[in-house]
């Protein structure tokens, strides 16, 4: 099956992160995983959630942003619906 990776923005903006989390619990998403890293000065926190059987992972990593990786489709709504939450403001 075909991933896409796609970077929503900085790791350190929280209403990124707040737009993002509403998204996903609005989609009715379900956290399967959770980690969280530390290699020197970066820091990595993976999360990986289930919607409607496909799965979608959120990495926060220090100097690379918030990325958002899964199905295209899937990933594009989840995109589009955290960019319109944002612009909202």
């Amino acid at each position: 099956m075909k991933q896409e990776i796609i970077v929503l923005g900085n790791e350190y903006d929280i209403e990124l992160k707040h737009a993002l989390s509403k998204v996903l619990a609005s989609m009715g998403a379900k956290k399967t995983d959770s980690n969280n890293f530390l290699a020197g000065s970066q820091e990595i926190f993976s999360e990986k959630f289930k919607i409607n059987d496909r799965l979608v992972e959120i990495e926060s990593e220090t100097y690379m942003g918030l990325s958002l990786s899964g199905p295209p489709d899937l990933i594009e709504e989840i995109k589009n619906k955290v960019n319109n939450l944002v612009c909202k403001k």
